[in-house]
C-alpha cells in the first residue's frame, strides 16, 4: 500500500475544504482513513484508491493513518491551516538561499513561524528518479535557519506575511521548473487551441530526431543534474551572475541538450511530470511567477496562460484564485536574454487581471535588476502577493492593488496624471521620472516634476505645443524602476493615458 509521496510527516492540509487523500493499493481492499476525528473508507480499484476528508478548522500536531488491513501508514506532525501552490519558473523557483534578504530571513524568530514548504521534484521524464538523486526534493520542511534556503524566497515572504496575520498553519507546495513557458503546464488538448505554433515547434524539432541516441545523451548528460540539487556550483555562478564573462562561457560551451520527449521545456511536459502528480492536493490558491520564457511568442501569452487557469480550476474542481507576479523590470544579459518583449507579456498579464474572475496582478516595478533576470529581492514580491491573499480571499481590510494611471489632462504646459488604488494618498522617493515618456505624435518631450498629491502627479511640459493631443507610458519599456508608490508601497503598474487638448 502507498500514499501519494506528499502525504508524509509534517504535511500541511487545507481548512474548511474537502481533503482529498489518495494512493495505491491491491484491487479490492478496503482502506480505512482516520485523521482528526473522521473515520473514512474506500474500496481499492483498479490498483488506486481515493478519499476525501470533511471541511476541516486549524489542527496542529496530528497523526494521519491509513490501513488496507494488512498494513498500516502512519503520519506524524500533520497540520491543517492555509496551503497555497507557488508554480512558474526560475523566479519562482528562486531559492532563499539567493535572496538578498536571507539574513533578515534567518534572524526573524523562525521558529515562532507555522509554516511548511513542499518542493516538487524537477522532473521532465519519469526514469529521472533512477539517474538523478532528487532527495532534497519532496519533502515537507520546517521553518528552520537550515532548512529556509531551499524554500522558494516568492514563497517564503508570503508564507511569513500570512501567517503574521492568521497565525495559522501555512504550507507551501513549490511546482516549478526554470525556463518554462506556459505551454509547459498545460496539456494537448488545451495547447491546440492557442499554442498550436508551440506545438508545431516541437514537432519540427523532433522530426528527424534518433530517438535511442537521444534518450542516451539526454539521460547521462551532466547538464541534468542541475535540477536534482538547487544549490549547485551551476546554479551559483548563474543565479548570482556576478562574473559576466564565467557566464558567457558557460553558455558558448553547455551542452544543453536538445529539444525531445525527455526535455523539460517541450510542450506539455511538464504538466504531465510534475502538476498532475499532485493533483487534487487541496489549497487555497496558485502563486504564479511565469512569463520571461514565452517572449519567442508573446502574442500568444495571454490566451495561453487563461487556458492555462482554465485548465488547472477544472483539474481541482473549482474556481482557485490565482495571484500573479508582473514580469520585473529587465533589460538583457549574457546567453542572449533580453527583456525586449516583456512589456507585451506585461500588458497580457494585466488584462487577464481585468478580465478572468479571482486573478490579481502584483506590481514588480521596484523590484528588477537591468542586467540580471533573477531579481533577489523577491520580499517585496512576496509581501504583496500576500497583500492580495489578505484582501481579496481571506476579507481583511487593507489596500492591496497597485496604484494605476487611469486620466490626464493638460493646461497651459502643466501635465496632471491621475492614478486608481492610491489609498491615503501617493509618495514619491526622489524625483527620478525615467519610467514615465510623454510624446506628442513623434516627439518626446521634457517633463518636470512639480508636485505630489494625492491621487495625482503634476508635471511641467514646457516643450508642449498647445491643443495638441498628449500621449502618456508608464512604465512600457523593458527596463524601468518606478518611485511612485501608494500608502501601501506598492509603486505604479506599467499604463497609459491620453490627454486630449
Amino acid at each position: 500500500m502507498l500514499l501519494n509521496k506528499i502525504f508524509q510527516d509534517g504535511c500541511v492540509l487545507q481548512r474548511r475544504k474537502k481533503v482529498p487523500i489518495w494512493g495505491e493499493a491491491k484491487s479490492g481492499r478496503k482502506i480505512t482513513l482516520c485523521f482528526g476525528g473522521q473515520i473514512k473508507t474506500a474500496d481499492s480499484e483498479n490498483g488506486k484508491w481515493r478519499i476525501e476528508l470533511d471541511p476541516m478548522e486549524v489542527m496542529r500536531n496530528e497523526v494521519l493513518t491509513v490501513s488496507d488491513g494488512e498494513e498500516t501508514i502512519e503520519i506524524k506532525d500533520v497540520s491543517v491551516g492555509e496551503v497555497w501552490l507557488a508554480g512558474g519558473q526560475s523566479n519562482m523557483e528562486l531559492w532563499l538561499h539567493y535572496d538578498k534578504e536571507l539574513w533578515k530571513a534567518q534572524s526573524d524568530n523562525l521558529e515562532k513561524l507555522d509554516i511548511r514548504f513542499y518542493d516538487c521534484a524537477k522532473v521532465s521524464y519519469e526514469e529521472a528518479y533512477d539517474d538523478w538523486d532528487y532527495s532534497k526534493f519532496e519533502v515537507w520542511r520546517e521553518c528552520t535557519k537550515e532548512d529556509i534556503e531551499y524554500f522558494s524566497a516568492v514563497g517564503f515572504w508570503f508564507a511569513k506575511n500570512i501567517y503574521e496575520h492568521l497565525e495559522i498553519p501555512i504550507g507551501i507546495i513549490g511546482c516549478n521548473y526554470g525556463g518554462s513557458n506556459a505551454c509547459c503546464w498545460i496539456d494537448e488538448e488545451t495547447a491546440s487551441k492557442h499554442g498550436q505554433v508551440w506545438l508545431e515547434s516541437y514537432a519540427q524539432a523532433v522530426k528527424d530526431l534518433d530517438v535511442d541516441s537521444y534518450v542516451h545523451e539526454f539521460r547521462t548528460n551532466p547538464f541534468n543534474a542541475v535540477h536534482a540539487d538547487p544549490l549547485n556550483e551551476i546554479n551559483e555562478m548563474l543565479i548570482w551572475a556576478d562574473d559576466r564573462e564565467a557566464i558567457e562561457n558557460y553558455f558558448r560551451n553547455a551542452t544543453i541538450p536538445p529539444m525531445g520527449p525527455l526535455d523539460a521545456w517541450r510542450p506539455c511536459g511538464l504538466y504531465k511530470t510534475m502538476l498532475k502528480q499532485i493533483v487534487p492536493y487541496a489549497v487555497a490558491g496558485i502563486l504564479w511567477y511565469q512569463g520571461e520564457s514565452d517572449d519567442v511568442h508573446a502574442e500568444l501569452y495571454k490566451d495561453i496562460t487563461k487556458d492555462l487557469i482554465e485548465l488547472w480550476r477544472k483539474n481541482w474542481g473549482e474556481e482557485l484564485p490565482f495571484l500573479v507576479v508582473q514580469l520585473a523590470p529587465f533589460d538583457h544579459m549574457p546567453g542572449g536574454m533580453t527583456g525586449e518583449k516583456y512589456p507585451v507579456i506585461r500588458a497580457s498579464q494585466h488584462e487577464i487581471s481585468k478580465t478572468v474572475n479571482k486573478t490579481w496582478l502584483v506590481s514588480t516595478s521596484d523590484c528588477g535588476e537591468k542586467f540580471d533576470i533573477h531579481s533577489k529581492n523577491k520580499r517585496p514580491v512576496g509581501e504583496r502577493l500576500a497583500l492580495q491573499a489578505l484582501h481579496h480571499i481571506y476579507n481583511v481590510d487593507l489596500l492591496s492593488d497597485a496604484p494605476e494611471c487611469i486620466d490626464a489632462c493638460c493646461e497651459n504646459r502643466e501635465l496632471t496624471i491621475l492614478f486608481s488604488n492610491v489609498g491615503d494618498g501617493l509618495k514619491m522617493k526622489g524625483k527620478d521620472l525615467s519610467w514615465i515618456v510623454i510624446t506628442q505624435g513623434d516627439t518626446a518631450l521634457t517633463s518636470i516634476l512639480k508636485r505630489v498629491e494625492t491621487d495625482r502627479i503634476v508635471l511641467d511640459i514646457p516643450d508642449a505645443e498647445k491643443n495638441k493631443e498628449i500621449q502618456i507610458k508608464i512604465a512600457q519599456s523593458a527596463y524601468y524602476n518606478v518611485n511612485l508608490y501608494n500608502s501601501a508601497g506598492i509603486p505604479v503598474i506599467p499604463s497609459a493615458a491620453v490627454a486630449k487638448p
